[in-house]
């Protein structure tokens, strides 16, 4: 006679039961295993495209890719003769005395010329407009697409340092690992500090390897009146450039595909590859900024804003009116928020002809 236990199962059906319980947990550990190192890994569900890179070029996986979307060869994007040229014709108009910015210009796009300018060539601290160069750079060294899913630990000394200073830093926590493509997305729409010195080390081996870079970049550029002394746009003697100058490197930086994309991204539009702390979605501080402004009938598409103490406030931005025109805005020298973006928003609203 078999044995009925009070449930009213055998012994068979009762090892086979519990063989059945065994798999399943079995099962759950290597899923569990396989989740743990996805992360690692980058998955077709990550929602960013494969930047292309020349081909020919080899990353640090030894793959090589083939170029594709027309993005810009890295000989062209190095090629200073390609560069973008700002004229300032003996006709360029005057802004009037409700622009309080030590130096602006404006600047139509389609014909490269200055249609507004004050100061256009007087050298100023730019602050972290700097960090437009700093996004050239770096993706002048990226070789491959590999490199974008690299993670990157986020120095803790480097951090602390940035906040005695009261620098802006986009990560939380020290020691957290990003990854190369969102310290690109943080360097611009959040003004990483943080991100520019991770981007630095890990792509040129040292901030000061970088900064000589940024410097060849703006002589490769024919820039006369810029230098560079860090990669974050710190407060510095020897970190400055014009008006006129910065609008060139924006100009530059729209050329490259990704450039653009990151400059033009609005809040919410970017979901972080990485999982960190408190963060989903990468803000843009420019374009949320510009929405507490009237800019006439220009549409604001993107920009980077700079903020230190002998800067002050400025800015650098572009905007396209109905017609699809556009039109580019830098502003520098201004004693409060405010005013930066007030001076940015009534030249597009009341000096774009």
């Amino acid at each position: 006679m078999r044995s009925i236990n009070s449930n009213g199962m055998g012994e068979g059906q009762i090892m086979r039961f519990v063989a059945l319980m065994l798999a399943l947990l079995t099962l759950m550990t290597v899923i569990t295993a396989v989740v743990v190192l996805i992360p690692d890994a980058k998955p077709a569900s990550a929602g960013l495209p494969d930047w292309d890179i020349p081909s020919g070029t080899t990353g640090n996986s030894g793959n090589t890719d083939t170029p594709s979307n027309n993005y810009p060869a890295v000989t062209d994007w190095q090629n200073a003769s390609t560069a973008p040229k700002i004229s300032l014709p003996s006709s360029v108009g005057a802004f009037g005395d409700d622009i309080k910015s030590t130096a602006a210009i404006l600047v139509d796009m389609s014909s490269g010329s200055a249609t507004c300018a004050k100061n256009a060539d007087q050298r100023v601290p730019i602050a972290s407009m700097t960090k437009v160069m700093t996004l050239i750079v770096a993706l002048d060294l990226i070789k491959s697409n590999d490199t974008f899913y690299e993670k990157v630990k986020l120095d803790p000394d480097t951090r602390a340092d940035l906040a005695k200073d009261k620098y802006q830093l986009a990560f939380n926590i020290d020691d957290e690992e990003a990854y190369v493509i969102d310290l690109l997305y943080t360097l611009i729409l959040q003004s990483g500090c943080d991100s520019a010195c991770a981007l630095a080390k890990h792509l040129a081996g040292s901030e000061e390897n970088f900064v000589d870079l940024m410097n060849k970049k703006a002589e490769a550029l024919g820039l006369k009146n810029t230098h560079f002394a860090n990669s974050y746009g710190g407060d510095h003697d020897n970190n400055y450039s014009t008006v006129r100058e910065v609008g060139v490197i924006f100009l530059y930086a729209l050329e490259n595909e990704l450039a653009e994309k990151i400059i033009t991204t609005k809040t919410g539009d970017y979901k972080f590859y990485g999982k960190y702390i408190n963060y989903m979605y990468a803000p843009s501080l420019v374009l949320d900024a510009f929405k507490n402004h009237s800019t006439g009938g220009i549409t604001v598409l993107g920009g980077k804003s700079g903020l230190d103490e002998q800067a002050g406030y400025c800015l650098v931005s572009f905007g396209r009116d109905a017609s699809g025109n556009k039109y580019l805005v830098v502003t520098a020298g201004n004693n409060a928020e405010r005013s930066s973006y007030t001076d940015s928003a009534r030249i597009y609203k009341d000096y774009v002809n």
